[in-house]
């Protein structure tokens, strides 16, 4: 069955318009134009000419004038961001242990637009969001002091009582660093 179209002139079919720009690029007439009208466009311009390398500096040995100084940059405010669930629960254990981590109870996850991570970072947390997490840390804190093992991987000494500033600073330092992945410094 033959389609109807519409009569032409011309028997010969043309090429797709792609093949046609490969072919045009291909002839070494159409690239030496092209190459000539890309370094006239470049060459125009309302400013005096001014070399690259002028040629008094290489002759003279004169050093060139150093770069203009960075201007200061401006931080955005930092911030804490929101651990998810699964998150706060690994951290517990990588710090104090399985039988910590185990007690370990935070909130549910919210959710913006799907996403758990985007919820975290835009939606403030309710109040009874905060209490959870406070009585998860609560259950967290008995659970590892109950259990020796826990104590004995998280304390580097044996305190002599309330008062011993000595262990209670080495408990901070090197629970710090672990806990803030970077040595802690004195205000």
């Amino acid at each position: 069955m033959r389609e109807n179209r519409p009569s032409s002139s011309c028997r010969e079919e043309t090429a797709p318009p792609i093949v046609e720009a490969r072919r045009l690029l291909r002839a070494p007439s159409v690239l030496l134009l092209a190459a000539a009208v890309a370094a006239g466009v470049a060459s125009c311009s309302d400013e005096e000419d001014v070399p690259l390398f002028p040629p008094e500096a290489a002759t003279t040995g004169e050093q060139p004038p150093p770069p203009p100084e960075p201007t200061a940059i401006d931080p955005a405010p930092g911030g804490v961001r929101k651990l998810l669930a699964r998150q706060y629960i690994g951290s517990v254990k990588v710090l104090l242990g399985d039988v910590a981590a185990a007690a370990a109870d935070p909130p549910e996850d919210s959710q913006l637009w799907g996403l758990e991570a985007i919820a975290a970072a835009q939606l403030p947390m309710p109040p009874s969001a905060v209490e959870k997490y406070e009585l998860s840390a609560r259950k967290i804190a008995a659970a590892a002091v109950a259990d020796s093992a826990t104590l004995s991987m998280i304390l580097p000494c044996t305190p002599t009582g309330a008062n011993d500033q000595a262990c209670f600073g080495e408990f901070v330092s090197e629970f710090g660093r672990v806990a803030w992945r970077r040595p802690l410094t004195a205000l």
